[in-house]
């Protein structure tokens, strides 16, 4: 759960089409290698047979039964099968999302952003200059210099909905997807929320604001970060000098002092820490790297880090370990379940976990939660 700087807001929405690069996915018995063979991407099930094999540059995450895949520069979509349902064809290619995808062609040297189905029709006209992704049936929009800040002169952002139509007119100089039923938008140089009927639910005041998660969002007042409420109004009043997201119901949260506490959602302190913990975890989270472990909710310690040191969150009843360059696992008693024998290893998901032999040498090697 560790804290977050003061990021800029354009990163939780902007199209992040980065390749995965060390992280296990699974989508109806499929998982994720990136850079699997030669630098080549491809995807295996999860016994580790090949269904598509390694011949795309860059891939993305299944969702909706799709995944965008680049090739020689250009990206489209392949199904689970590895059919190829829309030819590389676009500068970007974002995820499926509400039955819509966000993609980008090149327009006179500029790029412009439209969304497609699953037939790589487009549904929505590539006429945007940046786009965030559909979500409650809204998708927020740059709308570019046909809509125009008139103090600043810079284009605004409104929301569309899936057949393109305005569903909130274009009157924010910033809007984030919808989470949890609300948005953040910046009017000026403050930020808010809206609700779906594109509704404030308070004045925009804060300085940074970051999307809901438990029913809950960070805001940042002044130099004070704090929590908000759906309804507008403060679950947590701002007077720390950094916060976490809720998870399992806890936040992290560094006082002025540099005091880090773990508090729960009334605000109530369950214990403090001498180190940032991760998020929780089936009910644990990391602390104190070497001299730490997992602790609980009540902030005990209760696996102790000795001549392993815990680097990965519990999965399906199992942590990533780490001992003298080699990798295994530890079950929530602290126990060895898997001996440390890995060059690397990925998290579990649906009992099968990725695992190298040697360092930065992906195969298509995976084992169960036995370890076989």
């Amino acid at each position: 759960m560790p804290p977050l700087d003061n990021l800029s807001q354009s990163k939780s929405f902007s199209m992040s089409l980065a390749a995965y690069s060390s992280s296990s996915i699974f989508f109806f018995g499929l998982l994720l290698f990136p850079a699997f063979s030669a630098g080549q991407c491809g995807f295996v099930d999860r016994d580790g047979q090949i269904v598509v094999k390694p011949v795309y540059d860059s891939v993305h995450s299944f969702t909706m039964g799709y995944a965008a895949v680049e090739k020689n520069g250009k990206w489209g979509y392949i199904r689970v099968n590895g059919d190829v349902t829309i030819q590389p064809q676009f500068e970007s290619a974002d995820y499926f999302s509400d039955g819509l995808a966000a993609v980008s062609i090149k327009e006179e040297g500029q790029l412009k952003f439209g969304f497609i189905d699953k037939r790589g029709h487009f549904m929505i006209p590539p006429s945007y200059s940046q786009v965030g992704w559909f979500e409650d049936g809204m998708a927020p929009v740059w709308f570019g210099k046909a809509f125009e800040d008139t103090s600043s002169g810079r284009p605004l952002w409104g929301f569309i909905d899936r057949a393109g139509a305005v569903v909130v007119i274009p009157k924010f100089n910033y809007a984030q997807s919808f989470s949890g039923g609300f948005a953040g938008v910046k009017v000026g140089d403050k930020w808010t929320f809206i609700n779906q009927s594109g509704k404030m639910i308070s004045k925009p005041r804060f300085d940074a604001v970051f999307p809901f998660a438990e029913g809950v969002a960070r805001v940042k007042l002044g130099k004070h970060w704090g929590f908000l409420g759906t309804d507008g109004t403060f679950t947590i009043k701002p007077s720390f000098a950094n916060v976490s997201d809720f998870s399992c119901g806890l936040a992290c949260v560094v006082s002025h002092r540099g005091i880090i506490s773990v508090v729960d959602r009334s605000g109530k302190i369950r214990f403090e820490t001498n180190n940032s913990p991760s998020d929780f975890s089936e009910g644990l989270a990391r602390v104190g790297g070497e001299n730490g472990g997992f602790v609980d909710s009540s902030g005990k310690l209760v696996i102790k880090s000795q001549i392993t040191l815990p680097f990965r969150d519990f999965h399906e009843g199992l942590a990533a370990i780490g001992k003298e360059g080699r990798f295994g696992f530890i079950d929530s008693r602290g126990k060895v379940a898997i001996p440390p024998r890995f060059a690397d290893v990925l998290d579990f998901s649906e009992s099968r976990a990725a695992f190298s032999l040697k360092p930065m040498k992906w195969t298509a090697e995976i084992i169960d939660l036995d370890g076989r």
